[in-house]
């Protein structure tokens, strides 16, 4: 069985008890399945306030009669019964325009609530989050985080700049990156968003990212970047993700706000190749760090002083431990 009759018996309430087995298990691993699941069953609540007759369907004046309502009211689309085959088919009318009017009114001033503000000018800097994701942001960057984060949803916006954003799964809690120009929406993965005025990317690291951009709905998985231009039409085209541009982000970002110390030490080794080791109930702590000092013996003793630890050198790593 595929996913979208899968999908359609579970919204139906005709799935079998080993169907459901399947299909929670879908839900509960596959991160596009539980995209596509939210975005049927969008469809399903408002088929499901439709005023049903049994005239013969007619897909131009679905669209026509959707076009021409403010989107405030019920679809009312015209279709034939049984109810599941008129759903089916209304389906494919009523998607095109909920795929634009969610990306594009989802988002207003009632729903998302501005609250911390992170902003770059002429440096880079690691903001740690309170879900345990954190963002490498590039200079002249702005990034706001929802005033509701982590509660029922993960959702912030990338006003300008670039940022690459390392996700920490959440199978509940779809994470949201906002621009001016599309929304990307992950549960967990790592990838790129870059913006201005008047275009936006966003590239696939690891994991799978959906990007709504206009009327479209465009997956991505890793090595594949989506890029949009405003200036030239609103022009929307595929390219290959360069992890270079992430690998120099991070190996130019040694401002720490709020970061999970673990973090730090992951950039540290990675980029400088600076090993130092902790205590384990140490590496979940969150720091505010600014680690530009050249030598690894300051850069150590930096962390010591923040963490209320003292350290030593012992071959080709420094240990930390309480004094």
């Amino acid at each position: 069985m595929n996913k979208e009759t899968l999908i359609a018996r579970y919204l139906d309430g005709k799935i079998t008890d080993e169907e459901r087995k399947v299909f929670d298990n879908l839900l509960a691993t596959d991160s596009e399945f539980a995209v596509e699941f939210a975005n049927y069953q969008k469809i399903w609540e408002i088929s499901s306030a439709l005023n049903v007759d049994d005239s013969e369907f007619n897909v131009t004046a679905s669209w026509n009669q959707w076009m021409n309502k403010d989107t405030k009211d019920v679809v009312k689309p015209m279709y034939t019964r049984p109810w599941f085959q008129s759903f089916a088919r209304v389906a494919a009318v009523v998607v095109i325009a909920l795929s634009s009017y969610f990306v594009f009114h989802k988002y207003t001033s009632d729903s998302f609530n501005p609250g911390l503000v992170h902003e770059t000018k002429q440096d880079n800097q690691v903001v740690g989050l309170s879900d345990g994701s954190h963002v490498y942001l590039d200079d002249v960057s702005e990034l706001v985080i929802d005033r509701s984060f982590n509660e029922e949803s993960r959702t912030m916006r990338l006003n300008n700049g670039k940022g690459f954003f390392v996700v920490k799964p959440d199978k509940d809690k779809a994470f949201e990156v906002v621009t001016d120009h599309l929304t990307a929406i992950v549960k967990g993965t790592t990838f790129l968003v870059r913006t201005d005025d008047h275009s936006a990317s966003v590239g696939v690291n690891t994991g799978v990212v959906e990007v709504h951009v206009g009327n479209q709905t465009v997956t991505l998985r890793a090595g594949d970047q989506i890029d949009f231009d405003a200036s030239n039409g609103g022009v929307v085209t595929r390219s290959v993700f360069k992890k270079e541009a992430f690998e120099t982000l991070q190996s130019e970002s040694f401002k720490y706000h709020d970061a999970p110390l673990k973090v730090v030490l992951n950039d540290l080794l990675a980029v400088k190749g600076l090993k130092i080791i902790v205590p384990e109930s140490l590496e979940s702590q969150r720091f505010t760090l600014a680690l530009n000092q050249s030598s690894s013996d300051d850069i150590v003793n930096t962390i010591a002083v923040a963490a209320g630890m003292q350290y030593k050198k012992e071959a080709n790593a420094y240990i930390l431990f309480p004094k």
